[in-house]
């Protein structure tokens, strides 16, 4: 059978549309980042952009810096008053602060920035963002930096995303059995900008999300349609289309 996804290369964000409700999916919906998470990760992006070309000393103190760039980047001056900015620009400082404190980005050379990958599951192509691939010093192992765009732990753990994004950069992991196959890192903010750190290797990926990634893929392969009944997403555009009666 020709699958519904031939000729076509899925997306993180559609991936993620479909896991969350397939109806989100089938109306072209997708899974985005809040203003502040997107804020958060850029931030630490442009910090790894200009990382790879030359250390940056005292990072810490360069978090102003970077953020200012990342505020001018979502153009919060336009939309945000004065004392929002500030507010913001002192919740961002405190969540970096927070990511460089668990990340120990000192055990890490970067060595690829941000990137798409490409990797198939099941039938389909799928592209994949990732943020950074690190080197760590101590025993070579890559390790994955992902931004979640999901506000809660449940959903961050649970993200197929996860096992995908491994898959697509084994291929670039030297085979050595004194090496620790590919790490990722999955950092992210909750709706009231609390910090989310979880990490991850094949081994700690619960088996139940290895078997519900290629699940799901194949679900979008066979154009499964059913909506989740009762819908509990009541902030999705498409809620009464799906669901006229609510």
């Amino acid at each position: 059978m020709i699958p519904k996804t031939a000729g076509t290369v899925l997306s993180e964000s559609q991936v993620r549309a479909f896991q969350k409700c397939n109806q989100l999916y089938a109306f072209g919906g997708d899974v985005k980042y809040n203003l502040n998470a997107s804020i958060f990760k850029s931030t630490i992006e442009m910090m790894i952009v200009d990382a790879l070309k030359k250390p940056i000393n005292n990072p810490k103190l360069s978090f102003p810096k970077y953020l200012q760039r990342s505020m001018v980047k979502h153009k919060v001056h336009e939309d945000l008053l004065f004392g929002q900015i500030q507010d913001m620009m002192s919740t961002m400082s405190y969540r970096l602060t927070d990511f460089w404190d668990v990340f120990k980005a000192d055990n890490f050379i970067p060595v690829i920035g941000p990137r798409h990958f490409r990797t198939i599951v099941s039938k389909t192509p799928i592209d994949v963002y990732v943020s950074c691939v690190f080197m760590q010093k101590q025993n070579k192992t890559l390790n994955i930096l992902d931004f979640t765009p999901h506000s809660s732990e449940h959903a961050q753990v649970n993200d197929v995303m996860l096992y995908i994004k491994m898959k697509a950069i084994e291929a670039f992991q030297r085979k050595d059995k004194r090496i620790t196959p590919v790490k990722i890192h999955s950092v992210g903010l909750t709706e009231g900008d609390v910090f989310l750190y979880r990490s991850f290797t094949y081994k700690n990926l619960q088996q139940e999300l290895l078997e519900r990634t290629t699940k799901l893929v194949k679900g979008i392969e066979i154009g499964m349609d059913m909506p989740s009944l009762p819908c509990k997403f009541y902030s999705c555009p498409y809620r009464s289309m799906c669901n006229p009666e609510v």
